[in-house]
């Protein structure tokens, strides 16, 4: 895991929204990017993903203090942080895309996020665009 130098976000820690406070300290914002078969979910008033057939848009950000992403880990504890791979411009061509590893935070328990009536999938996978 120490190969992993980036962080994807999808939901409250994306730019213009309250959380992303806690990224000024610590991590670099690089640009927007996307997974692949996963689902967004809106659980009770929070972005949760899950792994599915579609793809999710976010950001992704360099970890500047891995100090900071073990703290994460504790305000994320509803989730699982896994190495996962996403499509992200390339900062010589923008036309192109480059694969980048990343750690992100998957919902620990996807079945209660599918099967509960107060949840529903964002069928545009971009949080900001509900």
């Amino acid at each position: 895991m120490d190969d992993v130098k980036y962080l994807f976000v999808y939901g409250m820690l994306k730019r213009k929204h309250r959380l992303n406070l806690f990224l000024k300290s610590g991590f670099r914002f690089v640009d927007e990017a996307i997974i692949k078969d996963s689902e967004l979910y809106n659980y009770c008033g929070s972005a949760r993903l899950i792994f599915g057939k579609g793809e999710v848009y976010g950001e992704v950000y360099e970890i500047l203090k891995p100090s900071r992403l073990f703290l994460l880990d504790k305000i994320e504890r509803n989730y699982d942080r896994v190495v996962s791979e996403v499509k992200i411009k390339d900062t010589v061509d923008n036309l192109r895309l480059s694969k980048v590893k990343v750690f992100v935070y998957f919902s620990k328990h996807p079945e209660l996020v599918k099967e509960d009536f107060k949840s529903f999938k964002i069928e545009s996978g971009n949080w900001k665009n509900k």
